[in-house]
């Protein structure tokens, strides 16, 4: 069995730059629920996405598609970027006239979109409900961080924002991995952001670096998902519903964030091909 595959960077259309995904296309559903984890082993990056056509059997006319997303060890229940570039697969390589297109996901359904002047991809993603929060020292310290503005926490998502005055620098932070994943005091995490807001003379209206040792991934490249509570965290604070957003990782990325009818967040990206194949699996 020839399936194809196609390694999409997410968030840029610069090569090494964007979050890499493998996209696997296939006609139906995978025999043994096992394949997929083992494909994904082979692939070139941490994550793989499988799609399937539901509604017709031909990748350019359907528009309804199953969308399931792998790491090696276990299936995963959200993974934006992946998304993000297997509707640039179906949109920009396969030439899909549905727009949008449905993914049907362990996530829920998901609405992508695209945009044939920018040629971007965009999804439609939930936020979740922020409280606000008071940051442990000890955190403090191992995010390598020597203040900070203001902190929330998204109990559904088990996620920390932590907001650096300007004159801390962003970039410059080097957190503790191994001590933050072994610590024994933390709140339940998966995952800690620190983000700032820029000043005005550049056209992001923030910026953020994304950690989660507690997931095995010590510094996330560009994340989809944790942006849509960073759009709601922000839009508050600015005032404004439409936001730019750079992720500064060593990669590096950029989204697009409109905040809709709560907890609605579209998420909008570019897409760069950087690999196309064939994975061959005997079965």
């Amino acid at each position: 069995m020839r399936l194809p595959f196609f390694v999409i960077s997410a968030f840029s259309d610069k090569q090494f730059c964007g979050n890499p995904a493998s996209i696997l296309a296939l006609n139906e559903a995978l025999p043994n629920d096992g394949f997929y984890g083992k494909i994904t082993a082979e692939m070139p990056t941490a994550e793989a996405a499988f799609f399937y056509p539901q509604d017709h059997k031909d990748f350019t006319l359907a528009s309804v598609f199953n969308l399931r997303w792998f790491m090696p060890e276990q299936e995963i229940k959200m993974c934006g970027h992946a998304t993000l570039g297997a509707a640039a697969v179906l949109f920009k390589h396969y030439q899909n006239k549905s727009n949008p297109l449905t993914f049907k996901t362990l996530y829920g359904n998901i609405l992508c979109f695209f945009q044939t002047q920018s040629q971007q991809v965009s999804m439609l993603l939930q936020s979740a409900p922020l409280e606000k929060h008071s940051l442990n020292p000890d955190l403090q310290a191992l995010l390598g961080i020597t203040t900070y503005s203001d902190a929330a926490y998204a109990p559904s998502r088990q996620t920390l924002i932590v907001e650096l005055p300007q004159a801390e620098a962003l970039k410059e932070a080097k957190p503790n991995f191994w001590a933050l994943k072994n610590y024994p005091h933390l709140p339940l995490l998966r995952v800690v952001l620190t983000t700032q807001v820029n000043d005005k003379q550049r056209i992001e209206d923030f910026s953020s670096r994304v950690f989660c040792p507690w997931i095995n991934i010590d510094e996330d490249a560009v994340s989809a998902a944790t942006h849509t509570l960073l759009a709601a965290y922000w839009a508050e604070r600015l005032k404004k519903n439409q936001l730019i957003a750079y992720q500064a990782s060593e990669r590096s990325g950029y989204l697009q964030l409109e905040c809709q009818e709560v907890p609605h967040v579209l998420v909008k990206g570019k897409t760069q091909m950087v690999l196309e194949g064939h994975y061959h699996l005997q079965i």
